[in-house]
């Protein structure tokens, strides 16, 4: 603004003249030529927020601070003249979700200098869309099962699980809430020897759900329709093979129910039974009497399930060298 300067002049015997006066303009901002400098405190650059939130500036300036103006993707969005904590609560459920924002701040000091703050990206999360995940941990696919069967599940989510529904052949039989996911399955209320399927839904707590994969399971209450002998195989020794000492005579066998033991035959005469696996005769080749050069002997075995069907096992021939 403009200003007058006036001067008296006075002499030691106080006389006095007035001297013309001038008019300045007093112009002292103009020097300003600094610029405020400015700082997003909060959030944090690559941080994920949801709902509202709080975004923070601190602005400095050499002179004095004016505003601060708040940015969005570029888009002013807030103005805050108190400082020197400049803020803006920022409704995140506004905008889409599930995408990066840029948030940016200049201040503007009292001579009109601005400053630009370092721009920070935050990723705006505020609706769970990740769905929960889980596995049947009990029985496993294949397994005969029969009376009352366990059924487990292994459930897990980015916020919580909800509910865990279990369903046999498509229908459901349970909706469980809390851990552990169990159920307790009257297999004896189910169609016999036929498969059966399990398959579990998972909700979580936002409503996401997974159909997990089903697993399927053979129902066998009644071993006594069981029709399907087992199988077996002579493992050791190997037909052709020429043998001395004391010889491991094993096979192998399985069942669709269970085997219930093993009978091993050298040249027809059963020489011994094993009722678990590894199935096993240990033989003593030296009490054999032994022809020259060699004397040759066959080997077989048969295999009794817990339904009494029998499978024999395809004979071998070995020699015998001690």
């Amino acid at each position: 603004m403009e200003h007058t300067i006036q001067v008296i002049l006075v002499d030691d015997w106080n006389n006095n003249g007035l001297l013309t006066p001038i008019n300045v303009i007093v112009d002292n901002l103009d020097a300003d030529e600094t610029p405020p400098n400015v700082i997003v405190t909060e959030p944090a650059s690559g941080q994920m927020v949801s709902g509202i939130v709080l975004i923070q500036a601190m602005v400095t300036d050499n002179i004095g601070v004016d505003r601060a103006e708040f940015s969005i993707n570029g888009i002013m969005v807030h103005t805050d003249s108190s400082g020197p904590v400049y803020s803006y609560d920022w409704d995140t459920e506004a905008v889409a979700d599930d995408q990066d924002y840029i948030i940016s701040v200049i201040g503007f000091d009292d001579t009109g200098n601005t400053g630009l703050s370092t721009p920070i990206t935050v990723y705006v999360n505020n609706y769970d869309n990740v769905p929960p995940s889980g596995e049947i941990t009990y029985p496993y696919a294949g397994q005969s099962v029969s009376g009352i069967e366990t059924i487990t599940i292994s459930a897990m989510d980015n916020i919580g699980v909800a509910t865990v529904e279990i369903l046999i052949n498509g229908s459901p039989v349970t909706l469980m809430g809390s851990e552990p996911f169990q159920y307790e399955w009257d297999t004896t209320l189910e169609t016999e020897d036929i498969n059966h399927n399990i398959g579990i839904v998972i909700t979580d707590s936002s409503g996401n759900t997974s159909d997990v994969p089903p697993i399927t399971v053979i129902v066998d209450n009644l071993p006594e329709d069981d029709t399907t002998p087992p199988i077996i195989v002579i493992s050791n020794p190997i037909s052709g093979q020429t043998i001395s000492g004391t010889v491991d005579f094993t096979v192998l066998s399985t069942d669709n129910v269970e085997v219930a033991e093993v009978e091993f035959f050298i040249d027809g005469i059963s020489v011994g039974n094993d009722g678990s696996d590894p199935y096993m005769y240990v033989w003593d080749t030296t009490d054999q009497e032994i022809g020259i050069p060699a004397d040759e002997h066959t080997l077989s075995a048969l295999a009794m399930d817990t339904s009494g069907n029998i499978s024999f096992a395809q004979p071998i021939l070995v020699t015998v060298d001690n």
